[in-house]
């Protein structure tokens, strides 16, 4: 499924979603209600067995320069990011897991960094956290800490070209953003921290990510 291409744009939104079909009409929204920004919008199906695909054709139609490919099978987030990376076309990319959500202006936010930060490989910021704070320590399950505390992969924006010559996320790995964090920084990228960003990360729901992945 996809429709023309009709946005002249560098930037992709690589969103993967894994049977989120009650949550992907919220982030599929937020992405519509961007303003002032120029992006494409790359959907993974990691091999969802629910409603999702029928709820993706409609935001096809609705949302312009969006792709949807579906993997085989259900592989992670990993595997499913790393997917998007080898098949997007920009050169920057960013991303919005299926529950969660941008507030307006966000991506217009991010165009600004790049303009005052062309040397930049790699910005990231905190999120907006919706529901429980505390989530898994990645290097000791038994603790948890508090997500202002962890690298959150949803508010990466990011060379593509780069981030595939560094291998792309960790698969089947909890915490592969932070994996991922850590090897840029060991090859030399110039990282960026942006502060507050306008991404919403959704943890009041049971089916959250880090809620189910241990």
């Amino acid at each position: 499924m996809k429709t023309h291409f009709r946005v002249p744009a560098d930037l992709t939104v690589i969103l993967c979603t894994y049977n989120r079909a009650f949550f992907l009409p919220w982030a599929l929204k937020s992405l519509r209600d961007q303003q002032g920004a120029r992006f494409r919008v790359l959907v993974v199906d990691d091999g969802s067995t629910d409603e999702t695909l029928s709820v993706l054709a409609g935001a096809v139609a609705e949302l312009f320069s969006t792709e949807v490919f579906c993997l085989g099978r259900n592989g992670g987030i990993g595997a499913a990011r790393n997917a998007a990376l080898g098949r997007a076309r920009t050169e920057w990319v960013t991303f919005l897991d299926s529950d969660d959500a941008y507030a307006p202006g966000h991506l217009a936010e991010y165009e600004r960094a790049r303009e005052l930060h062309p040397e930049v490989d790699l910005f990231h910021g905190s999120a907006e956290v919706i529901g429980d704070r505390w989530v898994r320590d990645k290097d000791d399950p038994a603790k948890k800490v508090d997500v202002a505390e962890c690298i959150i992969g949803g508010t990466f924006l990011l060379r593509r070209e780069k981030a595939l010559a560094l291998g792309g996320f960790p698969e089947d790995c909890y915490g592969d953003d932070s994996f991922f964090f850590a090897q840029a920084r060991e090859a030399g990228w110039k990282i960026h921290f942006l502060g507050q960003t306008g991404y919403r990360y959704h943890r009041d729901h049971e089916s959250s990510l880090t809620k189910t992945i241990l």
